[in-house]
């Protein structure tokens, strides 16, 4: 029963994927044939793709990221593997 289920859950997410490429393949012709014909609206939506990079990270994302990197170190060494280096690590051991 349980490897009938697995294989089900597999098929259902292959045709997941398969069916979201599909539309992002259509959504992308879309827009190409909407590019040719109207060029001006190209051009500002164009323009405003590269205004997204603008926005900055907030820092909630970095202070998470920075917890979620001290739990990874933390699970390593109670696991007993020895604790692997980062950068800001390293430069601390070499400044010293």
């Amino acid at each position: 029963m349980g490897k009938d289920l697995e294989i089900w859950i597999s098929i259902l997410q292959i045709s997941l994927l398969a069916l979201l490429l599909i539309i992002i393949f259509y959504g992308l012709l879309k827009i190409i044939n909407w590019a040719k014909g109207a060029p001006k609206g190209a051009f500002i939506l164009l323009g405003i793709f590269p205004l997204l990079s603008l926005f900055p990270i907030p820092p909630s994302e970095f202070k998470n990221l920075d917890k979620t990197k001290y739990q990874q170190r933390k699970r390593k060494e109670d696991s007993g593997d020895p604790p692997e280096l980062d950068d800001q690590d390293e430069n601390k051991i070499n400044n010293e």
